[in-house]
């Protein structure tokens, strides 16, 4: 009949932590500690003089709420015969602000193989309403840092940009106006180094009869290359073919 032969401590004061000896029959010794509550780790080792036969286990949980944060994140992450696995994530969000954090780990080496950071905010001054936002990304595949922003001008004016980098920086504008006199315009113009500039004009209330067309081509930046679509025009092509 074989016997248990083990023993264990518990340490209530500052940090919590937990060790159990187990010696028969067989040998293994478990470490728990947690510090403030929200922060732990766990080593399970079947042989205490290497650290090759052992797991080693962080994690922590964050889950703050007041009335103006509301901060929360995860984390997980284990060491298993030199190979480190595990991932983070949270984010904090205020009244007027936005942000994020992730990291995933899947490598011998200590730094994260993936990562990502996200940000957005929301300003106001002279009436008018911004929105802006970046996000960052780091990994083998792909590396991005681009940003994002709206802007609310007027009632009836809106003016959007997005720049993707990856590697070169695509630039993406929007601009609609919803206030004009002659018609209501939509203007989209995308930017690439490699590509010359190109603008799409959409008039998407109005006539082309009325000079719409040709008011808006004499507005045109003779450097650019654009093109102008009416789409009362489109409209009354499609139903006379």
């Amino acid at each position: 009949m074989s016997q248990v032969d083990f023993d264990y401590s518990y340490t209530a004061s500052g940090d919590s932590n937990i060790n159990v000896n187990v010696r028969s029959p067989y040998t293994v010794a478990t470490e728990l500690s947690m510090a403030d509550g929200s922060q732990g780790s766990a080593v399970i080792s079947w042989d205490p003089t290497t650290r090759d036969r052992q797991i080693r286990f962080d994690f922590g949980l964050k889950n703050v709420k007041t009335s103006s944060l509301t901060d929360r994140a995860l984390n997980f992450k284990t060491a298993v015969l030199r190979r480190t696995v595990g991932f983070a994530v949270g984010y904090k969000v205020t009244s007027d602000r936005l942000t994020s954090h992730g990291e995933l780990h899947w490598d011998s080496d200590t730094q994260p193989d993936f990562v990502y950071d996200f940000a957005a905010s929301r300003t106001s001054a002279q009436r008018q309403q911004t929105y802006d936002g970046s996000l960052r990304v780091s990994s083998y595949l792909i590396n991005t840092d681009s940003t994002f922003s709206h802007r609310i001008i007027s009632d009836r004016r809106f003016v959007t940009e997005i720049v993707l980098d990856l590697v070169e920086k695509l630039t993406i504008r929007s601009d609609l106006n919803l206030a004009a006199s002659t018609a209501v315009t939509h203007r989209i113009s995308i930017q690439h180094p490699r590509l010359s500039r190109v603008r799409v004009i959409f008039v998407t209330f109005g006539c082309c009869f009325g000079g719409h067309i040709r008011n808006a081509q004499n507005a045109i930046d003779q450097s650019t290359c654009e093109t102008v679509l009416c789409a009362a025009c489109v409209t009354n092509s499609l139903y006379r073919h």
